[in-house]
């Protein structure tokens, strides 16, 4: 009996926290996303990336300039056997030129495909997601991934569009095509269902409705088909709306 009481008191207190973090996602997801006002810098696009590969040069220039000087100090204090020292001059040279040009191979090795360097609205959808991933149900984490998701690429859309207006359209485009592309591999690990059904009542036709009983009012009580109640009933019926969401196809699209 105690243990049912504990349980009882630990699962309100789990879906009171679950609550509060959902909603404060959904202040977070409205006011640093949806509600994100780019500075200059973060459309800085694509000078920021050429500053930060030149930087990335820069850095393997000098580190390459360093081995080389202490390997040649090195040699120039081993008299010993000059041969030996020609050979680990050659196979030096050889594995500098492999280091290299494996540094600048791989993709991941620039600074300017840190994370650092993604878009702000991208890189925090992305932490948002990561912290309540197992926070919440699987079901409330959809929804609340497919509102970050659609937050998101309103706010890469938008950026895209700035940067074509500074810059050049085909900027813009390379920016969008590279923010949406981490986005999905981002999203992969999550393991989520993309499609969200909600469904929704149309009032709208309620208002003429409750209009056409006021004119009516003769009709309240008529036993004819003109009876003002039965056609406010018929017509002040709320439709029934579906809406299908897919964050994986607008994130293709």
């Amino acid at each position: 009996v105690q243990l049912s009481a504990l349980r009882r008191v630990v699962t309100r207190m789990l879906e009171d926290s679950q609550e509060r973090l959902v909603y404060r996602s959904h202040v977070y997801i409205s006011t640093d996303i949806a509600g994100f006002v780019a500075s200059p810098g973060d459309l800085a696009y694509p000078g920021k990336l050429e500053m930060m590969e030149q930087i990335a040069q820069e850095i393997a220039a000098s580190t390459r300039a360093a081995r080389l000087a202490s390997r040649g100090h090195g040699r120039t204090n081993s008299d010993a056997s000059s041969m030996v020292s020609i050979n680990s001059e050659g196979s030096y040279s050889n594995s500098s030129v492999t280091t290299t040009n494996e540094r600048f191979s791989r993709v991941g090795s620039s600074p300017a495909d840190l994370h650092g360097m993604w878009y702000p609205t991208l890189r925090r959808t992305l932490m948002c997601l990561s912290k309540l991933y197992r926070c919440v149900d699987k079901a409330i984490f959809q929804g609340v991934s497919l509102e970050a998701v659609n937050a998101c690429l309103l706010s890469l859309s938008s950026a895209g569009g700035s940067i074509a207006a500074t810059s050049s359209p085909t900027h813009a485009s390379l920016f969008q095509i590279k923010h949406l592309l981490i986005l999905r591999e981002q999203l992969a690990p999550f393991q989520v269902e993309s499609i969200l059904v909600e469904t929704s009542l149309d009032w709208s036709k309620l208002k003429d409705a409750a209009y056409g009983l006021v004119q009516q009012r003769a009709n309240l009580f008529s036993f004819g088909s003109n009876n003002a109640i039965l056609q406010f009933i018929v017509e002040g019926t709320p439709n029934v709306t579906e809406h299908q969401m897919d964050s994986k196809r607008d994130v293709d699209m």
